[in-house]
């Protein structure tokens, strides 16, 4: 059964790092769920602007925020900087992929090949744009030096 995952552009990156680790308890758990169907695979990524099916936990109450009251930790992803992050995400996609037209509602299927070709291009710093300035990125660059061995989504 093929399952359709909404995934912004920068998503894309995050989940070839994805190591079990997130903002909060629900967004983890949610992320597990989807790396697991992307790793059984028959997965379809629609290239969505603004947040997506990994965002969902952050904005499930409509508040914005997972648990309603103040946030101790605001989400971001609604904010300008994550969209242009987005694009430069999609940009970088666009040229590794040799695909000029690929745009937002496009669908790709993430196949092990795409994976591992992205997974290679993400080590060579061919589609690393989306990271400048991301939380993230010594925790991925790591899980990258380390081959991804220790990343969720493992296909084979």
């Amino acid at each position: 059964m093929t399952h359709v995952l909404n995934l912004r552009p920068h998503h894309f990156l995050c989940i070839l790092t994805y190591a079990g680790r997130g903002y909060s308890e629900n967004f983890t758990r949610n992320f597990d769920d989807l790396a697991a169907s992307i790793a059984r695979g028959g997965c379809i990524a629609r290239i969505t602007r603004g947040p997506d099916d990994i965002c969902r936990p952050r904005l499930e109450n409509g508040s914005g925020h997972e648990t309603g009251g103040a946030p101790s930790r605001p989400h971001h992803c609604h904010d300008e900087r994550i969209q242009a992050r987005d694009d430069a995400a999609l940009a970088d996609l666009r040229r590794f992929l040799s695909c000029p037209a690929l745009d937002y509602g496009d669908e790709i299927r993430l196949t092990p090949e795409l994976i591992s070709a992205l997974r290679t291009g993400f080590q060579r710093n061919q589609i690393r744009t989306a990271c400048l300035g991301c939380e993230w990125k010594e925790f991925c660059n790591t899980l990258s030096r380390e081959n991804f061995i220790n990343c969720l989504i493992q296909m084979r």
